[in-house]
């Protein structure tokens, strides 16, 4: 029959030490015969086991109802983890959960170191246990702060995103502001002077907008502006294309590296006028018209944004002066400038 050994506290000068540390470390101490398969611990142990030593444990078998039933399996394979830590040179460690009779659930840790005999076999492990509960759900409640934080983290970035969109977008039109624009102009002149890349930029006006709004009310001409954004937008379908609302009725448009800006502007005015919007109080067309002003940059210049867009309303009252429902073309940049008026 096999007896029960409670294991007693280290005594000698050599391990005054030793005690002193398990005592404040609150450490249980557990031995375990491998040959044998007997199981011997301390009383802090049975403390932290939340068990009576008068009820003494001898096996691993009667540990295991001690243990989560989820942690069973890893935490009793005595024979597979003796192998695997003898083959590794490795010593024992472990966290599992522990039933107490009490019914909480407790994490503890597990500490073991392998002894050999003169054979080099495996024979005897020591081990220490340790309840680290509190330090369990100290690092979950981390991570739970780390994962509300990264979700935090996630939804502001999407705030930032959907408010500098926002910021960048006009409240009426939905096609890029002033800002927006200004952002990318700057962005391909800086191209232009890195690398060559041509552009062309324009303004376009709709044609006495002031009377349609007289005449019509501002809902009406609400509704007008709309319409001359979505024809803009059309137009600027290219991935780098930019049409923007750049104040009242005046809009902008960014065509990098296009071949034939003429084009666009032309399609621009005939798509407008087929929008059918009346108005009778123009004297240039029974229907919405517009006057487009552009410059297409050929070549690095010194000028900025601020000349270049002066440049383009230049074009543009040109083209207004010339009649309105027209573009007026202009070229910077190259020695065969040249500028083109052409009614729509």
């Amino acid at each position: 029959m096999m007896h029960q050994r409670m294991i007693e506290p280290v005594s000698g000068n050599g391990d005054a030490g030793l005690e002193l540390a398990m005592q404040v470390g609150r450490l249980g101490r557990w031995e375990l015969d491998i040959g044998s398969g007997q199981l011997s611990c301390d009383s802090r142990w049975y403390a932290i086991m939340g068990r009576n030593p008068d009820s003494p444990i001898t096996t691993i078998e009667q540990f295991r109802p001690f243990i989560h039933p989820d942690d069973v399996a890893r935490v009793t394979e005595v024979t597979e983890t003796i192998t695997r830590l003898d083959a590794h040179n490795q010593d024992y460690g472990v966290e599992f959960r522990i039933l107490r009779p009490d019914g909480e659930t407790r994490w503890v840790r597990s500490l073991a170191s392998l002894s050999q005999e003169g054979d080099g076999m495996p024979r005897h492990a020591t081990g220490f246990i340790m309840d680290i509960t509190e330090t369990v759900r100290l690092r979950e409640d981390l991570q739970q702060t780390c994962r509300a934080l990264v979700t935090a983290n996630a939804r502001l970035a999407m705030q930032k995103s959907r408010l500098e969109r926002l910021s960048l977008t006009d409240g009426l039109t939905g096609i890029a502001n002033r800002r927006c624009f200004d952002m990318e102009l700057g962005r391909a002149i800086a191209r232009m002077r890195a690398t060559g890349a041509i552009f062309t930029v324009a303004l376009i006006d709709i044609d006495h907008f002031k009377r349609f709004n007289d005449g019509y009310g501002h809902v009406a001409g609400d509704i007008a502006l709309k319409a001359v954004a979505g024809a803009l937008k059309t137009a600027a379908r290219r991935k780098h294309d930019l049409a923007a609302r750049y104040g009242g009725e005046e809009f902008a448009l960014l065509l990098p590296g296009c071949d034939c800006p003429a084009a666009v502007f032309a399609a621009i005015s005939q798509s407008i006028k087929a929008l059918d919007i009346r108005h009778e109080h123009s004297p240039v067309a029974p229907v919405l018209t517009v006057s487009i002003g552009g410059v297409t940059v050929h070549a690095p210049v010194e000028s900025g944004r601020s000349k270049l867009l002066r440049r383009c309303d230049e074009a543009l009252y040109s083209a207004k002066h010339a009649g309105r429902d027209r573009f007026v073309m202009r070229e910077l940049g190259t020695p065969q400038r040249q500028d083109r008026n052409t009614a729509a």
